[in-house]
């Protein structure tokens, strides 16, 4: 199995240009994961790096950031941000669970709304999310015997 490339980018790194993009992709990156609402705000340059990336023949994705707010209205506020076209060109749509205060309401509410919108969803997350695990197991979770 060969495994791909892709890179996440945030609204940090700005409106990410084409020969950036197109030097990622001559590197071996076959996709981007942008992320389309940060939490509070939305990416305000999330459209125009989908496009971009899209028409140089990069995949592409979203993520968005959960937090205590419903899960449903962050998906919306995501969808909102990407657009409609770059939405549904997007191959997957991940709610991003790094925040702490997240609820199994909240998550399966935005999985649902993901869905509703076309979305493939998958979770999406960090480190962080993974040493709160070690802090409440006393330990790293394993999941090597997991399929």
């Amino acid at each position: 199995m060969e495994l791909e490339r892709w890179t996440d980018l945030s609204k940090w790194q700005g409106d990410v240009p084409g020969q950036s993009l197109q030097a990622m992709k001559d590197d071996g990156v076959t996709g981007i994961c942008v992320g389309s609402w940060h939490g509070i705000d939305a990416n305000p340059y999330v459209k125009r790096v989908l496009n971009r990336a899209r028409g140089i023949g990069l995949d592409t994705a979203t993520y968005y950031v959960f937090n205590n707010r419903d899960g449903k209205e962050t998906t919306e506020r995501a969808f909102n941000a990407c657009g409609g076209v770059e939405w549904d060109a997007c191959l997957f749509h991940a709610p991003d669970v790094e925040i702490r205060g997240i609820t199994e309401r909240i998550l399966r509410d935005g999985l649902k709304a993901t869905e509703d919108a076309g979305g493939w969803p998958i979770l999406y997350t960090g480190n962080w999310f993974w040493n709160w695990w070690r802090q409440y197991l006393g330990h790293a979770p394993d999941f090597s015997n997991q399929p």
